[in-house]
């Protein structure tokens, strides 16, 4: 039984020492992501395309907030009512590698760039050690400029990224916490 520990509590190091070592790559990802991602909005801004993918946005965004809705239920995501543009509470539950339960709760608010240009606006509320955020954001911002230049290059419209990241947080971050 004490080897059985020994070698998850090994994992467990192995796996936050890995997710810490993508630090600075997921900083550039998100980085570059952006700069991209920005210089594409300002593209379409310029040929006149903007608007329409801005009423675009608020359909899929909608769409998005019933499906979160619908997946993660009243103890996983709150909407805040009166926000505009719309923002909400997600509280991601899951276990540590140890088996201890434990809960993210990240705030999100839609821009109206999302999800055709640019993510919404991040905020980690709760679960997340003050030095660790900045890997959690990086990472999550990462996965929305990844799943946005694949969508492009499809030639498909851009999805919403947000339940992907309630699952990297609980896939990838809470079994290396």
């Amino acid at each position: 039984e004490a080897e059985a520990a020994r070698k998850a509590a090994e994992a467990v190091e192995a796996k936050r020492r890995e997710l810490h070592g993508q630090r600075e790559q997921a900083a550039e990802a998100a980085a570059s992501g952006a700069r991209a991602a920005q210089a594409r909005l300002d593209a379409d801004r310029a040929a006149g395309l903007a608007g329409a993918a801005m009423e675009e946005n608020e359909a899929a965004q909608e769409e998005e907030l019933m499906v979160l809705e619908a997946v993660l239920g009243e103890e996983g995501f709150e909407r805040e009512e009166e926000a505009v543009p719309p923002a909400f509470r997600l509280t991601v539950a899951g276990e540590r590698a140890r088996g201890e339960p434990t809960a993210v709760q990240l705030r999100v608010t839609f821009v109206v760039e999302y999800p055709s240009h640019l993510p919404p606006r991040l905020e980690i509320v709760d679960g997340v050690a003050a030095e660790d955020a900045p890997l959690v954001r990086d990472s999550l911002l990462a996965l929305f400029y990844a799943q946005r230049e694949e969508s492009a290059a499809a030639g498909e419209p851009a999805e919403g990224v947000v339940h992907r990241w309630t699952e990297w947080v609980k896939e990838e971050w809470m079994p290396s916490s």
